[in-house]
């Protein structure tokens, strides 16, 4: 099986991932004795009781558990009625007959593998901080840099992609904040859900794996010194929380003998434990703070996998010890009260300055005691407004406060004794902020770059998960699943991009009346939206760009299809006026924070625009 364990972060993205699949050989003969002894010494005990015995499961194949506090680990034991070649093909692994009905995994002995090397001495140590000798390596290798870099971009979106279409969020399922997406082909008895195409154990289709992933199983039929059969199962874990951790626990049997364990954009520690050990310090091992300080024994062994290497684990290492990943829970535990009591801090003090600004306003967002804000009134009050409410109570205080700040500021005017005439517009269309013939020579390249990648824009757009024309460079952190900036688009338009940045930070510099350079701005979002007179891909309605973004700017791209359509509306001004703009390519629009804006369908050609969120980085004063 190979197990992806991968976090990383990259253009505002942060994701952790998981690969699993199985290979396995069946040998002509039992395990050497000594490896029969050992599992027969660590796993066959008295309480065993073969009477029970459960021959539903598995297609007619019983299973026995040892539960260790909160671990229910698989023996290397089965109880079947029918005999050792169906046991075996079942299994995907060699067994021999211990008893009636019973039979006992026969491991791959550890000569059929290559010899541990200085690999192994550089990513594996105890825990005293020693290298582990081949005397007392339980069975781990470990193959650096088995992918290259852009075999890694095109795995992971494959598989981001894929995650649109396949798995479910397990974590969520424990009510758990990680995203944590798992995709397999295995039926794991979730009702509904949808099992990825390639399925699982000997019905395993091979041919049915994204591209990317036929390639990494090739490399590992090639490596020297593994004793592998046929492809049973792959897995992938698609995980996007730093809270992450994977509690101790033993492969399922019919995954065979051999585990492949992946890592993609960043590196992993995994820790063995010692089934023994375990069973000696339960309390230890079931204790949270206990193992995230200490790991769970004393005898654990943890392994480095660095970023793109693969690592195997057989023999004891399969069936004898446990793999985990041990969770800094007691430190993040710390680091989430401490930012809750921000948090809350921040937004008791914007509600006073609500109610300092209006007392009526802080009624109508309050709770029951007119002492915080209600999240639902809140909502609806912005709703109200014509402002879209996020999820994030604190972003809307925000919003709320900077409305009523601004409402005091035009009240003062017209208190004034001048008439303050029409408020001044906050958006601008910059022509030809770059250079048209620029952008021209650029299109090929912007075209060939271009990929259509599926997101979720949340429950409170009206386009959900129906929004399918961008290809992103810049990716905010909320989405799930999570996609991948697309590095070539990145790589094509990533200096276009920081320079409409500059540009717009002069105009609202201008606009807001601040001194020039003093309000620089950074991407939350990037992407090219490529329009089709198609339905669902002609248009972008009107919409507001949400509540957290603090301005945005869109930049006309060349087309080789000549587009009829395509305006783009502007609602804004008090009154409020609608304004319509026929945009050049390099021409760009800015726009400040929630500024209604539409792009009207298309009824022939292609349209193309790049389009930015931005977040301001830090306040600053007027002259």
């Amino acid at each position: 099986m190979v197990r992806n364990h991968l976090k990383h972060k990259v253009a505002g993205c942060f994701a952790a991932a998981a690969l699993t699949w199985a290979l396995w050989k069946p040998i002509a003969f039992a395990a050497p004795r000594s490896d029969l002894e050992t599992l027969k010494r660590e796993e066959v005990r008295d309480e065993d009781d073969a009477s029970e015995r459960d021959f539903s499961k598995m297609k007619g194949i019983g299973m026995l558990h040892e539960v260790i506090g909160e671990y229910a680990l698989p023996k290397p034991i089965v109880l079947s009625p029918h005999g050792e070649a169906r046991v075996r093909e079942d299994l995907g692994v060699n067994v021999t007959l211990v008893g009636e009905d019973a039979f006992r995994v026969a491991p791959q002995h550890w000569s059929k593998y290559r010899p541990f090397g200085p690999v192994e001495e550089m990513y594996l140590r105890d825990m005293h901080g020693q290298t582990v000798s081949p005397a007392d390596n339980p069975g781990v290798r470990v193959e650096p840099d088995l992918v290259s870099p852009d075999e890694e971009e095109q795995i992971m979106q494959e598989l981001v992609e894929m995650a649109s279409n396949f798995g479910y969020d397990f974590a969520a399922e424990d009510g758990a904040a990680a995203q944590s997406w798992r995709m397999t082909g295995r039926d794991e008895g979730k009702a509904g859900l949808p099992l990825a195409p390639w399925g699982w154990g000997k019905d395993f289709d091979e041919g049915k794996l994204p591209s990317g992933l036929q390639g990494v199983v090739k490399k590992l039929k090639s490596l020297a010194g593994y004793p592998l059969g046929p492809l049973r199962d792959v897995t992938v874990n698609i995980r996007s929380s730093e809270d992450y951790q994977m509690v101790p626990h033993i492969d399922p049997l019919q995954d065979g003998p051999n585990s492949f364990v992946l890592s993609l954009l960043s590196s992993a520690v995994v820790t063995f434990s010692p089934i023994a050990s375990l069973r000696h310090d339960a309390e230890r091992c079931n204790d949270d703070e206990q193992y995230a300080q200490h790991s769970y024994t004393d005898d654990d062994i943890d392994c480095l996998v660095p970023r793109r290497a693969v690592y195997h684990f057989g023999g004891n290492a399969r069936y004898l010890w446990t793999h985990a990943v041990r969770g800094t829970w007691f430190l993040l535990t710390w680091c989430k009260q401490r930012k809750l009591a921000q948090r809350e801090n921040a937004i008791a003090k914007i509600f006073a300055e609500v109610k300092a600004l209006n007392k009526a306003i802080t009624m109508v967002v309050s709770d029951a005691s007119s002492s915080s804000f209600s999240r639902r009134n809140l909502s609806k009050y912005l709703l109200q407004r014509g402002l879209s409410p996020s999820e994030n109570l604190l972003q809307d205080a925000q919003a709320l406060l900077s409305l009523l700040q601004d409402d005091a500021k035009h009240k003062d005017v017209s208190n004034g004794s001048s008439s303050p005439g029409p408020r001044a517009m906050a958006h601008a269309l910059k022509p030809a902020v770059i250079d048209p013939q620029r952008l021209q020579d650029l299109f090929p390249e912007i075209k060939a770059s271009y990929v259509q990648q599926p997101l979720d824009y949340g429950r409170n757009s009206r386009y959900g998960d129906n929004w399918r024309i961008s290809c992103y460079m810049v990716v905010m952190e909320n989405w799930k699943p999570k996609i991948m900036p697309h590095e070539p688009m990145l790589k094509c338009l990533g200096d276009i991009m920081h320079e409409c940045v500059r540009s717009f930070e002069s105009w609202y510099c201008t606009l807001k009346g601040f001194k020039q350079g003093s309000k620089p701005f950074s991407v939350m979002n990037a992407f090219v939206t490529k329009y089709r007179p198609l339905h669902g891909e002609d248009e972008l309605q009107k919409h507001i760009d949400g509540a957290n973004v603090d301005g945005s700017a869109i930049l006309a791209l060349p087309t080789d299809e000549p587009f009829e359509g395509g305006a783009l509306h502007v609602w804004d001004g008090k009154p409020k006026q609608e304004l319509v703009y026929k945009m050049a390519p390099g021409d760009c629009m800015f726009m400040d924070t929630k500024i209604w804006h539409q792009a009207k369908p298309i009824t022939s050609g292609t349209r193309w625009a790049l389009v930015l969120f931005l977040k301001s980085e830090k306040p600053t004063s007027a002259d």
